[in-house]
This record gives structure tokens, sequence and C-alpha cells, in this order.
């Protein structure tokens, strides 16, 4: 992953001093509860970074031409310098296309993110298997407008396992913990073992004894960290 991609994560390594260079000094509790707030900040940072860099994306006029090769080569330099993910633009119909494989033969009407973007809101946080993947991602999108019409929205699919990996390596956890993002509903969004992604916390038997956690400043998500999760 490049410099500029993991500008964002330069916080943890001063938030987590304490749990890198404390040993056995420090409480467990106390570590925990610095790394559950570091994994929500670099999770948060992220998220808010990449939104702000779609609306401003949105206001091009490659994106408000509405014209899928014109965008093309602004959206591969966009995705490059990202995270792992699938960078795509819809029309109002729910046809879509995307960076990697041009123009795709599903359709994404029926998304639940898809009506909320189409109305001129942006739409955050949506986790999904993508249709142009199969990976488990979570979803972004801002509306695209043409005199004050939405003519199509930018999508992003963040690659779950990605983010997950990114977030664990940049926390430089002990061994003996681990971090869990929960939605509302109990769903894994982010685990440091990906192999549990979009599992239920009871599914995962995920345990939250002498956990600590965090919520997320942007969506409903809560950061855990404990031992042995």
């Amino acid at each position: 992953m490049s410099k500029g991609r993991r500008w964002w994560f330069g916080l943890a390594g001063m938030l987590l001093a304490a749990i890198s260079l404390g040993g056995s000094a420090l409480p467990v509790q106390v570590g925990s509860e610095v790394a559950a707030s570091a994994a929500a900040g670099l999770f948060d940072t992220y998220v808010a970074g990449l939104i702000r860099t779609m609306d401003v994306l949105a206001l091009t006029e490659e994106l408000r031409s509405g014209d899928w090769e014109s965008m093309t080569s602004l959206l591969e330099a966009f995705q490059e310098e990202s995270l792992p993910m699938a960078t795509w633009f819809v029309e109002p119909d729910g046809g879509y296309s995307t960076v990697d494989g041009g123009r795709a033969s599903a359709n994404l009407a029926d998304r639940p993110y898809f009506p909320i973007v189409m109305s001129g809101e942006t739409a955050k946080g949506f986790l999904v298997v993508s249709r142009s993947t199969g990976r488990q991602s979570m979803v972004l999108a801002v509306p695209v407008l043409r005199d004050g019409e939405v003519i199509g929205a930018l999508g992003v699919s963040v690659f779950l396992d990605s983010l997950s990996e990114a977030i664990a390596e940049d926390l430089s956890l002990p061994s003996d913990l681990a971090f869990v993002a929960l939605t509302a509903d109990r769903e894994i969004a982010l685990h440091s073992d990906p192999s549990l992604l979009l599992l239920t916390a009871d599914e995962a038997a995920v345990s939250f004894e002498d956990a600590a956690s965090q919520t997320s400043s942007l969506l409903d998500w809560t950061f855990w960290v404990a031992r042995g999760n």
C-alpha cells in the first residue's frame, strides 16, 4: 500500500504507544480502551476522507457528463490511490459500470442504498456481497447532479477483508488482543480474523468479556477490543 493511501493511519502509532511500550505494567482494560478508540478513529478518518474525495469527484465535468468513457481515467486513478475496492458509476435505472469490469450485466436498483443515493443523499456503510467481484464489501455512494437533477451516483465497494487487515496491521495489537466492529444488528463488519466477516456475533461466538468499546462517529458501528476474539 502506498504512503498516500496510508496517511490516515498515522495516528495509530501515537495512540497505541502505551500498549506496545507499556508491557505488563498496563492493565489489559486500559490498553483495550486505547485500542478501541484508535480502531474507531482509524475507520472514521478513512471513510470521511474517502467520502470527501468522492464528493469532489462528483463535481467534475467528467462525472457530471454521465458518460462512462469520459470518467474512466479519473476513476481509475482514484481507485489506484485507495484501499482495495471496486469503483463504479450507477445510472438512474440501476445499470452500472465498474473500473475493472466495464459495463455490468447486473442491476443495482434493488440494493437498499440505491433509493437513498438517487434521492440526492450520501449512502454509507451498507454491507453487501459485491455483484461485480463477489467479495464482502462496504458500500459508499454519493449522488452526481447536473442542473439540480441526480443523473447518477459514484460508488465504491470497499473490500472488508482488506480494510480489516489494514486496521489490524496499523493497530499492532498484542497477540492476545483482537478487534471487531459490529453493526447495530450485531453483524460483524470488520474483524482481526476476516473469516468471521458478515457473521453475527452469536454465530461467530465473539466474547466481550473484559472488552472495551468505542462507537464510530460516522456509522452506528461499535468497535470492540478484547482478549482472544
